[in-house]
């Protein structure tokens, strides 16, 4: 059905792409589980629906599909050059980089608090860093689905990402 909803919004989008991203990300995700025990591609497939939903383009949803996969595979971003493109890499690379400063600077437990200023110099950031707003949109759907499946987690680790998503993410979709 995802295939079937980007062929009808998008009939003129290189749809060969997305199929070649979905088999690329399973095989790296192939012996993945997510903390529900579901397959990690399960994941990824998600992220593309939410993107699809938005009516992206298939390059930004094919960016959706690989968007974990320098981080949690073995896989390279010049692989991912080499297979999809530098567009694509591009995306997948911003990506990367906001998970690495949201690990780094945000911090990964529940102890981090966010005062109105901290959230706005953190949401100022992301989007500084980012040359290409397809790069927050991606980004965004992967926080999205996170959420929508925050129950596999700790209560401590849900509160931590809630907060952080209420304050970083949230505001930043509401001025996109």
């Amino acid at each position: 059905s995802l295939a079937e909803r980007i062929r009808a919004h998008r009939p003129n989008d290189d749809h060969e792409i997305l199929e070649r991203a979905f088999r690329f990300a399973a095989r790296l995700h192939a012996r993945q589980r997510r903390r529900s025990g579901e397959v990690f591609i399960a994941h990824p497939l998600a992220v593309a629906s939410v993107l699809a939903e938005m009516d992206m383009d298939t390059v930004c949803i094919a960016a959706g599909l690989l968007h974990d996969a320098v981080e949690d595979t073995p896989a390279t971003i010049e692989q991912v050059r080499q297979e999809f493109g530098s567009v694509v890499a591009h995306l997948v690379e911003g990506v990367t980089k906001i998970d690495r400063i949201e690990h780094n600077e945000i911090g990964a437990t529940a102890e981090v608090r966010h005062d109105a200023q901290q959230a706005e110099s953190m949401r100022k950031l992301l989007l500084a860093m980012v040359d290409d707003i397809r790069v927050i949109l991606i980004k965004l759907a992967d926080r999205l689905h996170n959420m929508r499946t925050l129950q596999h987690l700790p209560p401590e680790r849900q509160q931590a990402i809630a907060r952080e998503t209420m304050d970083i993410y949230a505001p930043l979709a509401h001025r996109l």
